[in-house]
């Protein structure tokens, strides 16, 4: 019979018996390859208990061999029967090899098979074998893996690992891990903040949730277990390990009760984190971990942390507004009695080219969240007076500034922003106007269009600048004169005191005639045009001074050519079909 841990060789038999039979024809028998693990074929004890025991150390090192290769799930198979098998606490030296072939199967969690089997094995030996020996190894195997796996497929199963080994081993009374239930907290803390940094893959992140939620349920006494990881992520200080704590445990059910103790480790561990030389930033995990926090926070919860916010914002911005601004769309109070706070502080950052894109994204966060558009339009005063000031250096400092107008005056609060437009109609004409700097040239353009609409007037200075662009402006400048122009007249009541403009606008189409590179200026030009006509018969008559009309509807007009031509981008194109329909609808004559 076959001798258990050698390999038979093919053909080998067949010899023999080909040679025992005198001169019979030679016949090669092929035998099965032997399969890992040894199944006792041929042996009394084999067929008692159908399968023997691992061979140590080789069988092991085999088996860890072919972790990377195809079919060693059905190895991985045996090795789980084995260790449930067993009986007691599994011995260090039959351990280690173990150890090392779970965190293989770690590094191969996308192979639905391998993922399966390495659960049964890792589930049998923290409910069957389980000892202080087991304890410590299954701790250092997760150290490893929290190293190893750097994305958030792999890290589940690790994390997965880690909530079994809690329950076995950590959360019990008297269990081997009690004492360092701390270390692997901030484990699976980490674990957590690295799986929910995939943002890609929500649904890992939900499942990893509902693993801890059921872990902590899993014991009677969870409300014990939640204080104690609770403990465990005050105590911890590394900024990934405070952000997965932070999900894990504002998605459990006990933490309404908690909600003071989170406030203060949102305090402790994000706001003055950002203070001081040895700062840092606080960045997307925060802003996904506490979010929950935010959404329960009442106004006096809010209110005892603002000062604290602004006195980070005064000191170090850059670490802590952008955090800021994704985090307040998530209040479910009114931010509107909290704008005054921030107000001298967003238009200083307004005015700083590092922090601009911060400080709009925080103004437009705390515009979504207030429904009092006096005290929006009060920020607005200050951020145009800064503007239009002595105190504003250079164009850096004045595109943030118009940035954060612009935006204020095209909030959805209809009436209560038409003051702050009142008051900036005059000094961003005059800015625009004197403005050397195409983009900031531009930005301007789209706040005169904000305040025209909001206004709906168009003084004659106003007019005046929007001609001179369409005429003697660069490229960029005449295309966001033409913008400017576009969203004032979404006001009707400005459609008819438009003639001012009609001279400009014919002059875009006609030299479009001639320079190819201004057909998509003409198609928003024409399109102003045809809005003005019906409104003012003096505008009309210009327009047909000018021959606006044979540009557009005489026998190949190159407006008929644009669409095959591909020349145009999407806006263009779109405003295009909108020139048709006008002129079909309201022109046809």
């Amino acid at each position: 019979g076959a001798v258990h841990g050698t390999f038979r060789r093919r053909g080998s038999v067949g010899v023999q018996q080909a040679k025992a039979g005198g001169g019979a024809r030679l016949r090669h028998t092929r035998h099965p390859r032997r399969k890992f693990p040894s199944h006792g074929r041929g042996t009394e004890k084999g067929k008692e208990s159908g399968r023997m025991a691992l061979e140590l150390p080789k069988d092991y090192a085999v088996l860890e061999s072919k972790i990377p290769h195809r079919g060693v799930g059905k190895h991985l198979a045996s090795l789980a029967e084995h260790v449930a098998a067993g009986q007691g606490e599994m011995p260090l030296e039959e351990l280690k090899p173990v150890m090392r072939i779970l965190l293989g199967c770690a590094l191969r969690a996308y192979a639905p098979t391998i993922r399966g089997h390495a659960v049964s094995i890792w589930n049998a030996l923290v409910s069957k074998r389980m000892g202080k020996t087991v304890a410590q190894a299954g701790l250092a195997t997760l150290a490893a893996a929290n190293k190893q796996c750097e994305d958030s497929g792999r890290t589940y199963l690790a994390f997965e690992w880690s909530c079994r080994l809690a329950t076995a081993a950590a959360l019990g009374e008297g269990a081997p891990l009690e004492a360092n239930l701390q270390k692997l907290a901030a484990m699976q803390f980490s674990m957590f903040a690295r799986i929910l940094a995939d943002t890609g893959k929500p649904d890992v992140a939900r499942s990893a949730a509902a693993k801890f939620v059921s872990m902590l349920r899993e014991k009677a006494h969870a409300k014990a277990a939640y204080g104690r990881y609770l403990d465990a992520l005050a105590s911890c200080s590394d900024p990934a390990e405070v952000a997965g704590g932070a999900a894990l445990l504002l998605g459990c059910g006990e933490a309404a009760a908690s909600k003071d103790r989170f406030l203060a480790l949102y305090k402790e561990k994000v706001l003055a984190a950002t203070e001081g030389r040895d700062g840092r930033k606080a960045g997307p995990l925060a802003t996904a971990a506490f979010r929950p926090l935010f959404k329960a926070m009442t106004h006096d919860d809010l209110g005892a942390l603002v000062p604290d916010i602004c006195r980070v914002l005064r000191r170090t911005p850059e670490l802590l507004m952008g955090h800021l601004a994704a985090i307040v769309p998530h209040l479910s109070v009114d931010a509107s009695r909290y704008v005054e706070s921030f107000t001298p502080i967003l238009v200083e950052r307004l005015s700083s080219e590092a922090l601009r894109a911060d400080a709009v994204a925080l103004v437009a966060s705390l515009a979504a969240q207030s429904s009092d558009a006096s005290a929006l339009a009060a920020l607005g005063g200050e951020v145009v007076q800064k503007m239009s000031g002595k105190g504003v250096r250079n164009w850096q400092e004045r595109i943030g500034l118009a940035e954060g107008a612009r935006l204020l005056l095209t909030i959805p609060k209809g009436k209560g922003i038409v003051p702050l437009a009142e008051e900036a109609l005059g000094p961003v004409t005059v800015l625009a106007d004197k403005e050397a700097n195409d983009e900031t040239k531009n930005t301007l353009l789209a706040v005169l269009g904000a305040c025209l609409r909001r206004t709906e007037t168009l003084p004659a200075d106003a007019c005046k600048l929007l001609t001179k662009c369409f005429e003697s402006g660069a490229d960029s400048v005449r295309r966001a004169a033409l913008l400017c122009a576009a969203e004032a007249f979404q006001a009707s009541e400005l459609l008819g005191g438009g003639g001012g403009l009609v001279q400009g606008l014919c002059k875009v189409v006609a030299t479009a005639e001639k320079k190819p590179g201004l057909r998509g200026d003409a198609v928003f030009a024409a399109g102003l045009l045809l809005k003005i006509a019906p409104h003012d018969a003096s505008a009309e008559a210009e327009m047909d001074k000018q021959k606006f009309w044979g540009y557009l509807t005489q026998k190949g007009s190159y407006f008929c050519g644009l669409p095959a031509r591909g020349a145009l981008s999407g806006t263009e194109g779109v405003a295009l079909a909108g020139l048709a329909d006008a002129l079909l609808r309201d022109h046809g004559a």
